[in-house]
């Protein structure tokens, strides 16, 4: 076999070898792409169940809040109506400042 005889047949040697690695680590690709995308979806699958696990619990802490505010109103009726005037006055006077602050003053120019 001659130099160059021996120089083609390593060069294809090489090429078989690395067509071959390159097969190989297109299907360690493919595995990751794979095992990537089941990590992803099952992560999603977990967020999705923390997220309603978390609503249900602040389901059942409104629901509690209510029952134990509808419990007190049974209980005092009188004392609830003045806690709901005085909450709804104080909320309408402060909307009404807030209102009164931005509104445009009627009859007065500010000099533009």
């Amino acid at each position: 076999m001659t130099t160059k005889e021996t120089t083609t047949a390593e060069f294809e040697s090489e090429i078989a070898a690395l067509r071959k690695d390159l097969a190989a680590l297109r299907d360690d690709v493919a595995k990751t792409a794979r095992t990537a995308a089941h990590a992803a979806s099952n992560g999603t699958a977990q967020v999705g169940q923390a997220v309603r696990h978390k609503a249900d619990e602040l389901v059942e802490k409104g629901s509690d809040i209510a029952s134990s505010v509808g419990r007190h109103i049974e209980e005092q009726p009188l004392a609830s109506v003045a806690i709901a005037f005085g909450a709804g006055f104080l909320i309408s006077t402060l909307l009404l400042r807030h209102g009164t602050r931005d509104a445009p003053t009627h009859g007065k120019h500010n000099g533009a």
